[in-house]
């Protein structure tokens, strides 16, 4: 089980696993510098963690919702005849579902880790790994696709 601790100093440590609870050892590299070989975490990537899962991965897929709702509804209303407005939709919509999914399985179980707990992701997370993690590849698997076969035919 992880222990957590709060703390303002760049070396002390915030997570220790279980496994590293016997021994900690530092290992010198080719140049020279110290790792921790342990699997313990630093306020600094404690801090790396939560900026670039929940923050920058949260707003991206927010912008991305956002503009692939607004595209959508854009070319829902092009009347003209050809294929091209009918790929682009198929094309945010599987976006869309993508960026649902990242949403489910790296932005929120990082803001329930690092941010604010979220009681009920607890139970629902054996969930995402089975069912929502496999849709996340299908979509990205039918928007590469979809890039192919529309590059291919225009």
């Amino acid at each position: 089980m992880d222990s957590y601790q709060w703390s303002s100093d760049d070396q002390q440590l915030l997570v220790t696993t279980a496994a590293s609870d016997d021994s900690t050892s530092l290992t010198a590299d080719e140049g020279g510098q110290q790792e921790r070989q342990d699997g313990t975490m630093t306020y600094a990537c404690y801090c790396y963690d939560f900026v670039i899962e929940a923050v920058l991965m949260g707003a991206l897929c927010l912008f991305g919702f956002a503009g692939n709702s607004v595209s959508t509804v854009c070319l829902w209303r092009d009347r003209s005849k050809s294929a091209t407005p009918f790929i682009l939709i198929s094309l945010g919509v599987a976006d869309t579902l993508f960026l649902a999914t990242v949403f489910a399985v790296r932005v929120m179980p990082s803001i329930d880790t690092f941010a604010l707990p979220l009681p009920w992701l607890q139970s629902a997370e054996p969930y995402l790994g089975k069912y929502v993690y496999p849709t996340a590849i299908v979509a990205e698997t039918g928007t590469i696709y979809m890039i192919a076969r529309y590059t291919l035919t225009a």
